[in-house]
């Protein structure tokens, strides 16, 4: 996300799964910083983000995106459940979930269908 906000010409989509640098546990929270270099992006960028994550809890992610908000970012958050015996942090391993979301967010983007 930071290098899209950095490199913009680059980038055609930004998805953000359970992203992060620092766990919201660490001393010094990069996440802000980071997803505030993000927002210089000029495009929507998709947040997926899961319950019970060990790492993010959905009130530090959401607080992360509002401060990539506040500077200037265009995105949209979405939370899941997780499979029962599984992690917020780990919805990437569960398409049933999100596939949707991203299908739609690639067309808005003129992405088309992923194969």
């Amino acid at each position: 996300m930071a290098y899209a906000g950095q490199h913009p010409e680059q980038v055609r989509g930004v998805i953000n799964f359970a992203g992060g640098w620092s766990g919201q546990r660490c001393v010094t929270d990069v996440n802000p910083t980071l997803f505030t270099r993000g927002a210089r992006y000029p495009g929507e960028i998709l947040w997926l983000y899961g319950e019970n994550d060990p790492f993010y809890s959905l009130a530090h992610s959401r607080r992360n995106f509002g401060a990539f908000q506040a500077a200037g970012g265009t995105g949209t958050f979405l939370e899941f459940g997780p499979p029962p015996g599984t992690t917020g942090h780990r919805i990437v391993e569960h398409p049933a979930l999100w596939t949707a979301a991203v299908e739609a967010y690639l067309m808005r983007r003129g992405l088309g269908r992923p194969p």
